[in-house]
Formats: structure tokens, sequence, C-alpha cells
């Protein structure tokens, strides 16, 4: 190859690696811009979180084990209430839902669930100018 070959190449080397930083470059200040909108966004929770846990508002702790026992186990104690009456606000809502599933089944047939939307569609049916009927607002899809 002659030497205008070479140097056209290596132009065109350069010019392909020129583009793929200028690419790359784009790319990244498009992430840092997205990245500093969420950061910004995220900033008010933070700052939150931080004063909520701030060690300077709270009373000092004492080590469980350093405490006398009854006190100790008081504080389990309610602490353990708390647990067992979310469980049983979670067992109370799967009962309902339990209950509504009981009293409206599946049907077994999905004829059986139009069959009582035929009666109501017919009623909310007008005819337009061209004689066809359509369903107004409101009435069921199916």
């Amino acid at each position: 190859m002659t030497w205008w070959d070479w140097l056209i190449l290596v132009l065109l080397m350069l010019a392909v690696l020129a583009a793929g930083v200028a690419y790359a470059g784009v790319h990244a200040y498009h992430a840092a811009k997205g990245i500093s909108s969420t950061m910004g966004g995220l900033s008010h929770y933070l700052d939150a979180m931080r004063r909520r846990n701030d060690a300077s508002d709270r009373e000092p702790s004492v080590p469980s084990f350093t405490e006398p026992l009854e006190r100790v186990s008081h504080r389990y104690s309610e602490a353990h209430e708390g647990v067992v009456a979310r469980g049983m606000r979670k067992r109370a809502g799967h009962g309902h839902q339990w209950a509504r599933w009981r009293d409206n089944p599946i049907p077994d047939n999905i004829d059986e669930v139009f069959a009582g939307n035929q009666a109501s569609d017919a009623e909310t049916a007008k005819p337009t100018q061209s004689g066809q009927a359509t369903i107004i607002a409101g009435a069921t899809n199916r």
C-alpha cells in the first residue's frame, strides 16, 4: 500500500476513536444528569430519615442485659402483644376474603357469568339512525 493509503486509514481510525469518545461522553453526561435528579429527589427523604435517627434527639439507651429482668420482660411482652395483634388482624382479613369467595363462588361455565348480563344489555341498547343497536355507557362490556 502506498503512504497515502496508510494516512487515510490512520485518519479514519482517529475519526472513529473520536466519535466513540464523544458517544461515551454524551451518554455519561446524560447518566450523570439522571443520577443527580434522582438523588435530588431522594435528598428530602434522606434528610428526614437522618433527622429521625439523630442520636441527640433520643435518650441514651442501655443494653438490655444490664437492666433488670422484669423491665426487659415487660418490654418484650408489650412488643409481642403487637405481633400477636397484627397476626390476628391478618387472619381476620383472610377470613373475610375466604367468606367472600365462599358466598360468591366462581361459576363452572363461563356462559353462567354472561347469562345474567344479557337482560340488562337488552335494556340499555338503543337503536341508531342506521338501525343497529349500540350499548350505552355504563353497561357491562364482554
